[in-house]
């Protein structure tokens, strides 16, 4: 009867022992560290960076080419997302109090300080053309 009582818990005991051994193998395998910013390489790519100054360009000269087909608002949260070129920050900045002008209804605000700043920026009024 013993020998009986016993051949029921060996399958119990063998999963147990694959299961505590996967256990154990698993965490000694593990790095318990953690990963932080001091262990990434040296010369790691970062991958939120700002995009250059010809691209930045662009991509504001085609929204503002697009200005009477968007409304203010939604040009207003793109911008807010864009990441600036460096060179580029007190451009940006203005282009975004202009908008705001827009939002708040005051047209002509809104609309001299583009007009100012397409004077400023000549690139902003240039004619893209594709080959």
């Amino acid at each position: 009867m013993h020998e009986q009582h016993l051949r029921t818990w060996i399958p119990f005991l063998g999963i147990g022992l694959v299961i505590g051994g996967i256990v154990v193998f698993g965490a000694w395998g593990m790095d318990w560290r953690g990963s932080s910013a001091e262990d990434a390489p040296v010369n790691a790519v970062q991958t939120s960076t700002a995009p250059t100054a010809s691209a930045y360009e662009t991509q504001v000269r085609d929204m503002v080419g697009m200005l009477d087909l968007w409304s203010a608002d939604e040009m207003y949260g793109i911008l807010l997302s864009m990441r600036v070129p460096g060179e580029y920050r007190a451009f940006h900045f203005a282009l975004v109090q202009a908008l705001e002008h827009l939002r708040a209804g005051e047209v002509d605000e809104g609309t001299a300080a583009i007009a100012e700043l397409k004077t400023n920026y000549p690139w902003l009024t240039e004619e893209i053309i594709l080959p």
